[in-house]
């Protein structure tokens, strides 16, 4: 309670945990003050996140056409760090862990980018669509590559 003429200092607190980014926030303040019974102090700011290595993977999704069955295609995919740490990938993984495109892991400085160039057999005749994994300790740990065809 104050009275006429007091002043007093109120905290308020932020939880920026998972709000990384530009944020804008109200705080509405009520009184008995007949004149003023409620005031709006608004809040802008900016969450910065810790430095963390965040992964890019250039093309995500590639169709290769037709393919002889265990003919060898290189596919060129481009992984970069656009993070502020070292980017570490572990491997290039199909979702069933049966075939593996990058089968050792590789250190990105941050603001590199490297070029891959990974072999690619399809076992079977038909259409094809496989999903691979691009697994990193990056903020988005996991980035899905789909490489679609058709085997004859």
């Amino acid at each position: 309670l104050l009275k006429p003429g007091e002043n007093t200092t109120l905290t308020a607190i932020y939880d920026t945990v998972n709000r990384i980014g530009a944020f804008t926030k109200e705080i509405r303040i009520f009184s008995n003050d007949p004149k003023t019974p409620e005031r709006v102090v608004a809040i802008d700011g900016v969450v910065k996140g810790r430095p963390m290595p965040m992964i890019g993977v250039e093309p995500t999704f590639m169709n290769i056409g037709k393919i002889r069955v265990n003919e060898e295609r290189i596919l060129k995919v481009a992984v970069s760090n656009m993070g502020e740490k070292e980017l570490e990938l572990y491997g290039i993984t199909s979702r069933d862990g049966n075939t593996k495109l990058l089968d050792k892991e590789m250190k990105i400085a941050p603001g590199e980018k490297i070029h891959l160039e990974l072999p690619f057999k399809q076992p079977t005749v038909g259409s094809f669509r496989e999903i691979f994994l691009v697994t990193s300790n990056a903020r988005r740990a996991t980035v899905s590559l789909v490489v679609t065809g058709e085997a004859e």
